[in-house]
C-alpha cells in the first residue's frame, strides 16, 4: 500500500530507494535495512539518498529495481517512447506488447 504523502509506495518507515547508495535503490552489502529495491512502476535515477519517481505516465510500467525513466515503457494498448507520455491506440488499431512499438492497424475481416 502507499504511503499518505504519495511520495513512494510502502509505509512510512521503510521508504523504497531512501538512504540507499545505489542508483536502483537496491542496498550495497552491509547497508541499513530501510534500503529497498524500487518496485515496480517507479525508478530511482541518481546514486545517494533519495525516493523513487513513479513512472510518469499513469498508462507506463517498470520493472523492480528500475534506474531510469526510460525503462518506464507504455503499455499494452498504448503507445509512446520510453519515460514518456503513452496515448491509447486509436479505434481501429492495437498493441500488444508494452514499449514504444507503434499501434498497428487491425487485420481486416
Amino acid at each position: 500500500t502507499g504511503n499518505s504523502t504519495g511520495n513512494s509506495p510502502g509505509n512510512e518507515s521503510s521508504t523504497p530507494g531512501l538512504n540507499c547508495s545505489e542508483v536502483t535503490g537496491m542496498p550495497e552489502p552491509g547497508q541499513a535495512a530501510e534500503c529497498f529495491p524500487c518496485p515496480a512502476g517507479w525508478f530511482k535515477n541518481f546514486t545517494g539518498p533519495g525516493e523513487c519517481q513513479r513512472c510518469p505516465d499513469a498508462d507506463s510500467w517498470s520493472g523492480v529495481a528500475s534506474g531510469n525513466i526510460s525503462e518506464c515503457q507504455c503499455n499494452a494498448g498504448f503507445s509512446g517512447p520510453n519515460g514518456g507520455t503513452c496515448t491509447e491506440c486509436p479505434l481501429g488499431t492495437f498493441k500488444l506488447a508494452s514499449g514504444p512499438h507503434r499501434c498497428e492497424p487491425c487485420p481486416s475481416a
